[in-house]
């Protein structure tokens, strides 16, 4: 899937035809470890989100760093539609390529800074949260221990927060 492409499927996940009867609440879980380098940059756009889209009654901003699995008290009191994990993923592609991944798929891909599998994750999700769920999956450049992220990695987080805060901005108030 080309970077283009994961825009307009998260656009029609959110803003689906017809629109549901309520409006879809959004959780989005940065996941990684900001001492390897690019496995943080999960968590470092999951930081910058919630200050971009605070006072957005539909979305929650989690952080949730090394261990997401602790953050399923939060999401379980949201009550999301949908819960978008953002995470560092070796998909075999060019270093800041930004994939959508769905559930079935997530099994495949090598994220290993984490406590817990991330499908066993997305599948607990799912089935307790009774929601959607997806993954938007950052090829690295560079896990070695270290602060900082690549450059490649860098420009690909700007463009995802930016394509997040307008897709989720539309259609709420202020």
């Amino acid at each position: 899937m080309s970077n283009e492409s994961w825009k307009d499927l998260f656009h029609k996940i959110l803003h689906p035809t017809p629109p549901p009867d309520h409006p879809l609440k959004t959780a989005i879980v940065g996941i990684g470890n900001g001492m390897y380098r690019d496995d943080g940059v999960g968590e470092r756009i999951a930081t910058r989100l919630s200050a971009r889209l605070a006072g957005c009654d539909t979305v929650q901003v989690i952080a949730a760093g090394v261990a997401p699995e602790n953050c399923t008290g939060l999401l379980r009191r949201f009550e999301p539609d949908w819960v978008i994990l953002i995470d560092s993923a070796n998909f075999d592609a060019l270093p800041g390529t930004v994939r959508w991944i769905v559930p079935e798929d997530i099994e495949g891909i090598s994220a290993s800074t984490h406590t817990l599998p991330l499908s066993l994750l997305a599948n607990y999700l799912e089935t307790s949260l009774h929601c959607h769920i997806g993954l938007l999956a950052i090829q690295p450049l560079d896990v070695s221990s270290g602060e900082g992220i690549s450059l490649p990695v860098q420009i690909a987080a700007d463009a995802l927060i930016e394509a997040l805060v307008e897709a989720l901005h539309q259609g709420t108030p202020g």
